[in-house]
């Protein structure tokens, strides 16, 4: 047998069933004339069984004496669902990150994965994909690697007057054939709103290289951030 524990009405036209976010946050420190400045959006397709979505994020930090930090992302990805909670899915991504060193990181891949909690609240998916990714660093060097992406999704909403979400992401890439290198990358926000379609949002974001290619490169890179965003 089979439950309903959602219902999401299908719009007839693209334009008006694209969804999505834009959310922007600043700050600035006095003290060391630090500046820091965020900018992301998401938007996203759905039709019957099929979702696909685009995220962008950007980041930039500025202080005297010190070098500007910078980091970008761009994700497309496609998915459908199949019967009994499973899951395709398929990616394309790009990242930039100035604290790794990391001038440009390409990222094709697809696989497979299951819902092992879907309810009106919550969702936790798990899911698997071997990918192929090409690097260039800071120092000129530039490689190809072949990752092993085993990702974990969980998303838990509370809708009433003013929507609550809490959304998080860890993935762990083992690098195939990298001589013990693996990668981490995890992604923890919340959002409430605060009047219709406006959110404030907290969000924390941690990435992590335990053999950079670069011998300049950082092993990690951590952020949080506050924002406002907009839902369209």
């Amino acid at each position: 047998t089979q439950n309903v524990v959602s219902l999401e009405r299908l719009k007839p036209h693209f334009w008006s069933a694209l969804d999505g976010k834009i959310r922007a946050g600043i700050a600035f420190a006095q003290q060391n004339a630090k500046t820091d400045f965020t900018l992301g959006a998401d938007v996203k397709y759905v039709r019957r069984s099929y979702l696909t979505k685009f995220d962008f994020g950007y980041r930039y930090s500025r202080q005297d004496d010190t070098d500007d930090v910078y980091s970008l992302s761009a994700n497309l990805a496609h998915g459908r669902q199949f019967t009994g909670r499973w899951f395709y899915i398929g990616f394309l991504d790009g990242a930039r990150n100035s604290q790794l060193s990391l001038d440009w990181r390409s990222t094709i891949g697809g696989g497979l994965g299951r819902f092992l909690i879907q309810s009106n609240r919550s969702d936790l998916g798990v899911w698997v994909a071997p990918a192929y990714a090409y690097e260039q660093y800071a120092d000129g060097s530039s490689n190809s690697t072949f990752p092993l992406i085993l990702a974990a999704d969980y998303l838990l909403a509370f809708r009433g007057a003013h929507d609550t979400d809490i959304s998080s992401r860890l993935a762990v890439l083992p690098i195939i054939g990298g001589g013990g290198r693996w990668r981490l990358s995890f992604t923890l926000n919340f959002e409430r709103e605060i009047v219709k379609d406006l959110n404030l949002g907290i969000g924390i974001t941690e990435l992590y290289d335990s053999q950079p290619p670069s011998a300049d490169a950082e092993k990690n890179d951590f952020s949080l951030t506050t924002y406002l965003g907009w839902s369209f």
